[in-house]
């Protein structure tokens, strides 16, 4: 539980708040006359109302906005209960993208405080996310496309930053030792423009819009956007020789390619199973953004180093923070000649 509080402190000061007072269990912090209780729940089995009201009990009344804080799933109808309550439950997954967001404020000196820890006001209740019950799942996402406004938000541009690599050459000649017998290797940074989105999801036959939030990159050498739901460290320069690409097009471009991803992840149909018993009920449902309802965040351009590895059977792209294998491709026996690199960069 310490090292949680601990981390709880660390999102709670991203978002300019001082640190009033630490528990055990609990801290409290205040901004500009704004008071905050944040507070730990234990991991469990199965959390239950029960414990989300003991432990409101033992916080101070007089509080402009509750956090609790898990490390287990939360179920729908819990979050519901602890929005009437005027609490903001946290689980891991939202944990998780908090944390990712304080170490990007870290590292760019920007951040947003009014997005989830504005004062609670009874007639403006924030949107909980609700990713439905345990029995969803995504069947299809052939789904009409829909028009929809976006405006971004005016915030200062951060600084261009570089996603601190976790894999030595050395690592990297052992992984591709075994495969194409590696015996030049380049580091490589890979432009990406990075927002923050969000946005109401409309659930056919419900009256009630959940929210949905994450963090899109789109490749500023081939305008793909990926989903990118971790945590990384960035720096400002690497010591290790590198090579720099620039970006191929300009943010403009690349903030729509993050606009129609938005929508796209976020329009889809799914499956509802109700399990009476005897009879198992299957119902469609359509899921499409809000209109009106999305906002994108631009947060800057952030570089994604690479390995690339040329070896006497082939060619590889590493990610150099992960150790993942982007791209592989090996030679063929029955080619009279092998195709070699004419430059450092590899293509994506």
């Amino acid at each position: 539980m310490a090292n949680l509080i601990e981390i709880l402190k660390k999102i709670i000061q991203s978002y300019e708040f001082n640190i009033t007072e630490e528990h055990p269990n609990y801290i409290l912090g205040s901004k500009e006359g704004s008071n905050i209780a944040c507070a730990v729940l234990p991991a469990r089995e199965k959390i239950t109302s029960s414990d989300i009201m003991a432990l409101k009990e033992e916080l101070p009344q007089d509080m402009d906005k509750i956090i609790i804080a898990t490390t287990v799933d939360i179920d729908p109808e819990l979050e519901e209960l602890a929005t009437s309550e005027q609490v903001l439950l946290w689980d891991k997954k939202k944990l998780e993208e908090e944390i990712g967001r304080a170490v990007l404020a870290d590292m760019e000196g920007e951040f947003s405080p009014e997005i989830s820890l504005s004062p609670v006001e009874p007639e403006k209740e924030e949107p909980v996310l609700d990713e439905g019950p345990p029995e969803i799942e995504v069947v299809s996402s052939d789904v009409e496309p829909m028009e929809v406004k976006i405006v971004p938000k005016q915030a200062e541009m951060a600084k261009e930053v570089i996603m601190k690599p976790q894999i030595s050459m050395s690592e990297v000649s052992e992984i591709s030792k075994k495969i194409i017998q590696g015996f030049r290797f380049d580091l490589e940074l890979i432009p990406y423009y990075v927002f923050d989105y969000s946005c109401e999801l409309v659930v056919e036959g419900e009256q009630t819009p959940s929210l949905s939030s994450g963090t899109l990159a789109v490749n500023g050498l081939t305008n793909n956007a990926e989903s990118w739901d971790f945590a990384f460290e960035t720096l400002e320069d690497l010591e290790t020789t590198h090579t720099k690409l620039e970006p191929k097009f300009d943010e403009k471009k690349a903030f729509e390619t993050a606009r129609e991803s938005a929508i796209s992840l976020n329009t889809k149909e799914i499956q509802t199973v109700d399990d009476r018993g005897a009879v198992t009920i299957y119902e469609k449902k359509k899921v499409r953004p809000k209109e009106d309802a999305i906002d994108i965040l631009q947060r800057g351009l952030i570089y994604l180093p690479v390995w690339c590895v040329e070896g006497s059977n082939g060619v590889m792209i590493i990610n150099a923070t992960t150790g993942k294998i982007i791209k592989e491709d090996i030679y063929r026996e029955s080619d009279d000649i092998y195709p070699r690199s004419s430059s450092s960069s590899y293509s994506l």
